[in-house]
């Protein structure tokens, strides 16, 4: 008798191998998609650091915080939807190579997660004061302001996510951390 009920195919085989299979859909979606999702997110990015870095746009806060956004958000792409694509196609892990590799890519996806996120907040908080108290934006809403303050953010990421380098390593298969 067959089990043929929705999860059936999700069973994984008696061997413990956890290999995807190719012929599932999101597979598929997952090959074929995430090198469009990351050739249009870079091809954007790129079309937005262009335009953002432009003579006219390089005097105001907020179009240098967009500028940011757009490097920040490529990495994110390149840290996330590359590294699967290529573990999904060829079997390569990035993450499994060596604990170096997994510590620098984990850190390295996080920072640009929390930078991403972060530098919309200080956009909202830009375009917040200026519209919100237009008297100070020129004194709040400056470059030199907006610098400093991602100065601080990536300088806080970095602390804040730095944990990595000394909390995250690779087991071998089979072991689990013990408890305290």
């Amino acid at each position: 008798m067959e089990n043929r009920s929705a999860g059936a195919e999700d069973i994984a085989p008696s061997d413990n191998t956890s290999t995807p299979v190719p012929t599932r859909p999101e597979h598929q979606l997952l090959v074929y998609g995430l090198p469009v999702v990351v050739m249009v997110g870079t091809l954007g990015n790129v079309a937005s650091a262009i335009v953002l870095s432009r003579p006219k746009m390089r005097t105001k806060s907020v179009y240098f915080y967009l500028l940011l956004v757009s490097v920040v958000d490529t990495l994110v792409l390149y840290c996330s939807g590359v590294k699967t694509w290529l573990r999904l196609v060829a079997g390569i892990e990035w993450l499994h190579a060596s604990n170096l590799a997994c510590r620098c890519l984990t850190f390295t996806f996080l920072a640009a997660l929390h930078l991403s996120a972060w530098l919309v907040v200080l956009t909202t908080t830009d375009r917040f004061v200026a519209v919100c108290f237009p008297l100070q934006t020129a004194s709040f809403c400056s470059k030199t302001r907006a610098r400093l303050a991602s100065l601080i953010l990536f300088i806080s990421t970095i602390v804040f996510d730095g944990h990595v380098f000394w909390t995250f390593e690779l087991l071998p298969e089979g072991k689990s951390l013990k408890r305290l």
